[in-house]
């Protein structure tokens, strides 16, 4: 898979995969006060893209298996790397 990200000026970013759908995906810095809270973190979606694949993948065991849902919802939790090291 390639991934290219385009800066957009200020702390914008958008990102899109070549071998996947081509879905643009906008993206922002939350380190900076230039950020508007119009776009996703780089780290929220690498989260939601772990929480995506788990969910996808019990689904289709759980599809595999006849079992049907009428509603499924995944929550993933994780520490950023620098509130673990204040937890020490």
């Amino acid at each position: 898979m390639k991934a290219t990200v385009e800066w957009n000026g200020g702390v914008g970013f958008t990102g899109v995969a070549t071998s996947g759908s081509g879905v643009p995906i906008l993206m922002e810095s939350g380190l900076s006060p230039e950020g508007n809270n119009l776009a996703a973190r780089p780290m929220e979606l690498i989260a939601i893209g772990l929480a995506g694949c788990i969910a996808m993948d019990v689904l289709s065991i759980l599809e595999k298996k006849h079992i049907h849902l009428k509603s499924y919802c995944y929550t993933h939790e994780s520490a950023l790397f620098h509130e673990s090291l204040d937890n020490r």
